[in-house]
Formats: C-alpha cells, sequence, structure tokens
C-alpha cells in the first residue's frame, strides 16, 4: 500500500499527462479500494473499484467445476504467478512443476508494451500495471482445445474465483484495457467476451476512451 500511495504522490506532482506521455495516452489512476464480492457472480466491473484478491478463494476453487471445453488440451490446474511480462502474458509455476511455463490468456489482446520502435502502444503500460497485480498471486487455469500457440506460450483462462467475474479476462475486457481476440480453435467464450468488449466500448472505459486509434 505504500507503494501505491507513494506513486499516486509521484503523479500529482508530476502531471498525470506527463506520465502518460510514456504510453501515449492519460496514465490511469491507482484503485486501493477492493471491490465488495459478491458470492454469485463474484468481483466487479465498476471503475471505481480494483479486484478483490483472495488466495484462499482460488485454493477453494473445485478444478473440474472450471468453465472448459469439452475436449480440452490440458486438466485444469493451480500455481502461483512468477512475473508479467505485459497485459496478456505472464510466468507461472504450477503445482508439483519444476519449472515455470508461460502464459498467454485466451481470448483477448493488450496492447503491446515491448515495441522494437517507439513507445509502447496506448493503454499497454496501464494494462501491464493491472496484470502485474496478479505477481505473487494463486491463480487456477482452465483450457481450450489448443494450448500451444506456436510462440512457447501455453494459452489458458485465468481464475481467481470459481465465480463467473472471477475470469481474469473478463476484468481485463470490461474495464478496456483489452480487446476481444478470438483464434480458432479457442472460442469457448468468444460470445461471452464480445459482449465484454462491447459494453466497454459502450461505456467508454479504459482504451476506448484514452486512445484515439481504433
Amino acid at each position: 500500500m505504500a507503494a501505491r500511495a507513494q506513486r499516486i504522490a509521484i503523479e500529482i506532482a508530476l502531471g498525470v499527462a506527463a506520465l502518460g506521455a510514456l504510453g501515449g495516452c492519460p496514465y490511469q489512476p491507482v484503485l486501493d479500494e477492493p471491490c465488495p464480492y459478491d458470492a454469485t457472480v463474484g468481483n466487479c466491473f465498476e471503475a471505481a473499484y480494483s479486484f478483490n484478491f483472495d488466495d484462499a478463494r482460488v485454493e477453494a476453487i473445485d478444478l473440474a467445476s472450471l468453465p472448459q471445453a469439452a475436449s480440452a488440451c490440458r486438466d485444469p490446474v493451480r500455481g502461483t504467478v512468477t512475473r508479467v511480462v505485459d497485459g496478456d502474458t505472464f510466468d507461472i509455476m504450477i503445482d508439483g512443476a519444476t519449472a515455470t511455463e508461460r502464459i498467454r490468456m485466451i481470448g483477448v489482446d493488450t496492447p503491446e508494451t515491448y515495441v522494437s520502435m517507439g513507445y509502447p502502444h496506448c493503454y499497454g503500460t496501464d494494462a501491464k500495471l493491472w496484470t502485474e497485480e496478479l505477481t505473487g498471486r494463486r491463480v487456477a487455469l482452465s483450457f481450450d482445445r489448443g494450448c500451444d500457440d506456436g510462440n512457447g506460450r501455453v494459452l489458458a483462462f485465468v481464475w481467481l474465483g470459481a465465480r463467473e467475474n472471477d475470469l481474469w479476462q473478463r476484468q481485463l475486457l470490461r474495464r478496456g484495457y483489452a480487446r476481444e481476440l478470438t483464434i480458432a480453435p479457442n472460442d469457448l467464450m468468444e460470445t461471452t467476451f464480445l459482449g465484454d468488449e462491447a459494453i466497454a466500448m459502450a461505456e467508454m472505459r479504459g482504451q476506448w476512451l484514452e486512445c484515439q486509434a481504433p
């Protein structure tokens, strides 16, 4: 919390717009108050609240009950996030494993932060900061029909609880950090993700408000 407070103070002192220039658009304020957790639907999507994390909630997940493809490429697993690469990619140590795996979230695409020439894409830094909240956290993963993205990353759905709003991809989409991106054969959540993206666009959330490029 102290680090967050310090960052807010720095943003105020230097000017939000000046810091935002690093990502091509205004930096977003840090949210310190977690949303009230709803036992029926899980976390909230309201812009005024941060995500309500609880590792015990992840441990309590019945892995077999998580949504996954009928012919999923892997069984659901639990693990600890060790490093976040960007808004939609992170490294995880799966329980019982001896080496980390790199996870690419199914169905979403966040703005790039590693660009060969120039600054990160608009809202890329914001999306990465949001997902960096997963560092050191327990998560559960479920899978669709394809696990390999062709770049050495494992494609997965990322769960912070057993309820529908606890799916990290939905949080990224509804808060405007990501766009929907379905690549066959992984289309299990396509309809849900398209709906989440449409709501974020209609409400002008995140990049839909701050970034000029479509």
